[in-house]
């Protein structure tokens, strides 16, 4: 098991664990071994990936990189706010104060099945948050809406005033 782990995520070595440990409990029922090998063995602790945090210049060069793009909204709003993914690609006007250069955090896009799902519920009770925004960002937010074909109700959306899909943003 310890050696399987080298090479294969957590979740596949928990699989193979199960799968051996199903065999030997079907080979103690048939009278083929004395004990199942697999029942005192723990699978290896999931080691926890390193954060890496980007330095201010490198946040700045991601935001430039994705300039003229779809995502070069959200890429902004999520490096100037902290917010989380489904908290930036569900984010509506209503919700962006541009005078006061502020957005309210309330409400939450997630991918449901094959469906977009809005929620006005954030991950944690303290979610709901007004946070302030720089001013090269509300310059470029005002930018934003302006070009905006017709006022959309999301900040983010594909082009087409439908909001873009969390995977798809991620990838």
């Amino acid at each position: 098991i310890n050696k399987h782990a080298e090479s294969h995520a957590p979740p596949t070595t928990v699989r193979f664990r199960n799968v051996l440990s199903s065999m030997f409990s079907v080979a103690l029922a048939w009278d083929l071994c004395q004990t199942n090998p697999v029942t005192p063995t723990r699978t290896p602790a999931r080691q926890k990936p390193k954060l890496t945090i980007p330095e201010p210049d490198e946040v700045r060069a991601i935001v430039d990189a994705a300039r003229g793009t779809p995502y070069e909204i959200p890429i902004l709003l999520a490096a100037v706010t902290g917010a989380r993914r489904s908290e930036v690609l569900g984010l509506q006007w209503s919700s962006v104060d541009l005078d006061a250069g502020t957005v309210r955090i309330a409400r939450t896009l997630q991918r449901v099945g094959a469906e977009l799902v809005f929620s006005d519920a954030t991950k944690t009770e303290h979610g709901v948050r007004t946070i302030p925004l720089p001013a090269f960002a509300v310059a470029r937010l005002r930018e934003h809406r302006a070009a905006q074909a017709r006022l959309h109700g999301v900040v983010c959306d594909r082009g087409d005033g439908r909001p873009i899909d969390p995977d798809l943003f991620s990838q």
